[in-house]
């Protein structure tokens, strides 16, 4: 199966010269990602400023990030995980390729493998990309 995928969802947002500062926020992100494999989440209601303070990590850290912008659209497993792949091929040029031919099959995954083999082959890297999932409140598959 084939899926067109829109570039400007893959898109980091500058950071606005205009936004309030939120340093502290910026520091807690950076604390809670100094492990590698771990993750932090934002969390609140719509127009708080989460994607903005994202956008403001971002433009201070010295990590390679990789960003999709969600929508219910993505709510496809196939359609999802090729833009997490898409997003994280702008650091790591053959970054998933196993896996899309996999996602072109015409039968169904186990829904465990995908992610496991996509963390497997980040681990192989070993480099520090960060993934930003923004609007992940939209997918609920």
């Amino acid at each position: 199966m084939q899926v067109s995928l829109l570039s400007t969802k893959l898109y980091i947002p500058p950071a606005r010269p205009d936004a309030v500062s939120r340093p502290h926020l910026i520091e807690k992100i950076q604390k809670g990602l100094i492990q590698p494999g771990s993750f932090a989440l934002i969390s609140g209601p719509a127009g708080f400023g989460k994607s903005s303070l994202l956008s403001a990590y971002v433009a201070v850290t010295n990590k390679s990030v990789a960003w999709v912008s969600l929508d219910a659209a993505d709510n496809d497993p196939n359609q999802f995980w090729m833009y997490v792949i898409t997003a994280c091929q702008s650091y790591y040029t053959e970054f998933g390729n196993p896996v899309i031919s996999l996602l072109q099959l015409p039968q169904t995954l186990p829904a465990e493998f995908i992610p496991s083999a996509l963390i497997n082959e980040l681990i192989a890297y070993e480099s520090d990309l960060t993934l930003i999932l923004d609007d992940y409140q939209t997918i609920q598959n």
